[in-house]
């Protein structure tokens, strides 16, 4: 048979790699060890390659990747046709059972059959529906394993009285030169406190105050100041809030407050006053 025969009955292939940005630097996960893990493949199976899409940098919560998108237009518009789509793992294709399943059927109508390396089973075997679901579902799992233990890391913290949110508050900047990072009064940490003591007098508007502390240096927007009014954090207190069977509770911080406690319940005191004023009018 000729090399032009064989070319046109060997089954064709693309090949698929992808990476999100906190993975890079991990062995077998990086874009080159899955494409010469995949190449290996194709050339065992007989497979033509006609094609290599990768997305670098991209979560696999959802299939908006540019590099799959496109594949996915080519597909639909008959530009390219391929028995086989190539992925080292499940978790290379998607993080999200539901996704997958969905572009697994999506796939499987223009005659594309996903091949995931991990997995070896056997079509002939009844059993084999089941088992390739749960291996489909692992890395969601995964991610949700994950998740969870993030969030209950930064509960232990809050807990603990350690700031854990991200960003460090409006005032604050975060010091990392202790065994544990940890957030300090900045230079605006100054503006901060008289705004507090600006509003408490009574006699400025929550606008007028922030006009005022902005035009000496603290730019902060609307939302963000009246959040920064009521948040306990620059009394020294952090809220851990309700989950599960475990109630709300305000702890004390470890790291040093801007204001006195006094100082923040007076404002809390006058924010509350004007509530109740505002929801008396509008149910007039």
């Amino acid at each position: 048979m000729s090399d032009s025969k064989k070319s046109k009955s060997a089954k064709k292939a693309v090949i698929y790699t992808r990476v999100s940005t906190e993975e890079q630097a991990v062995k077998g996960n990086s874009l080159v060890d899955q494409e010469d893990v995949l190449r290996k493949a194709c050339k065992r199976d007989g497979v033509e390659i006609i094609e290599h899409i990768q997305d670098d940098g991209y979560s696999a919560k959802t299939f908006k990747l540019p590099s799959f998108q496109q594949f996915l237009t080519n597909l639909k518009k008959g530009q390219i046709k391929v028995d086989f789509l190539y992925v080292v793992r499940w978790d290379r294709f998607s993080r999200n059972l539901e996704n997958t399943i969905i572009m697994r059927c999506e796939l499987k109508k223009y005659g594309v059959t996903i091949k995931c390396l991990e997995e070896t089973l056997d079509d002939s075997d009844p059993c084999a529906v089941l088992l390739s679901a749960i291996k489909m579902a692992e890395p969601e799992m995964d991610n949700r394993r994950r998740a969870k233990n993030t969030q209950m890391g930064i509960r232990r913290a809050l807990k603990e009285g350690r700031y854990a949110c991200g960003a460090a508050p409006v005032g604050y900047s975060w010091d990392r030169s202790g065994m544990r990072p940890m957030i300090k009064p900045n230079a605006d940490a100054n503006l901060v406190k008289e705004a507090y003591e600006l509003y408490a007098t009574g006699l400025y508007s929550i606008e007028s105050v922030r006009k005022i502390v902005q035009e000496k240096g603290l730019n902060i927007q609307k939302t963000a100041f009246n959040r920064m009014l009521r948040n306990p954090i620059y009394r020294g207190n952090i809220v851990v809030p309700e989950l599960w069977n475990e109630e709300e509770q305000e702890v004390l911080c470890i790291h040093e407050a801007i204001v006195s406690r006094e100082l923040f319940d007076k404002v809390q005191t006058i924010l509350t006053k004007i509530f109740e004023k505002n929801a008396h009018v509008q149910k007039k």
